[in-house]
């Protein structure tokens, strides 16, 4: 697998690495030097949990257990797409111009799957329970969506996509050898 960099966040930053060379940092972004992002959320990113390469690598998708999702073009540094979550743990970009993220426990808040459209950011077009969620995967060649919560994997076709009112429709769900489900990401078939 050849890999072009690494994205590391933690704290309000994301870097960017080139593995060949550890030491250099080939991309920077931080929370808080933005002024693009709304005075009610510049304290939800504090506590970066998860970054995601998108559109190819072109945009990064972050998420902060502070309470936020961004979608950061990586070109301009702008953030394209912010929302306030809960706990936010994970996030992916789906089909349509869409956004999900799963929130985990943070009382009447979190514990859920939101899916947002990039162009209406303050408003949530769905969400379903997911308890302890920790774990957001679009599958395009399966074309399903696989969200991770404390005691199982789950996955998801779309609902009515095309319209305003989207959903997502649970396909299966399978519980976990214990609870503790806490990261969801590919591995490369050659790996295992």
């Amino acid at each position: 697998m050849d890999i072009a960099e690494l994205l590391i966040c933690g704290g309000s930053e994301v870097f960017a690495v080139d593995p060949e060379h550890p030491t250099d940092f080939v991309w920077h972004w931080d929370s808080a030097d933005r002024t693009d992002i709304p005075e009610h959320l510049t304290d939800c990113f504090g506590s970066l949990d998860e970054c995601k390469p998108v559109n190819g690598g072109s945009h990064v998708l972050i998420t902060s257990s502070g309470g936020a999702v961004a979608l950061i073009d990586k070109a301009t540094q702008d953030v394209v797409f912010i929302s306030a979550v809960a706990n936010a743990h994970s996030a992916d970009l789906l089909p349509g111009n869409r956004i999900i993220a799963a929130a985990s426990h943070l009382e009447d808040k979190g514990d859920r799957l939101i899916l947002f459209d990039i162009d209406r950011p303050e408003e949530a077009l769905w969400s379903d329970d997911l308890p302890k969620g920790h774990g957001a995967v679009w599958d395009e060649s399966r074309s399903l969506f696989w969200a991770l919560s404390n005691t199982d994997i789950r996955s998801y076709t779309f609902r009515d996509w095309a319209s305003d009112r989207p959903s997502l429709e649970l396909v299966s769900s399978t519980e976990l050898p214990e609870p503790g489900g806490h990261e969801l990401s590919w591995a490369d078939n050659e790996t295992f």
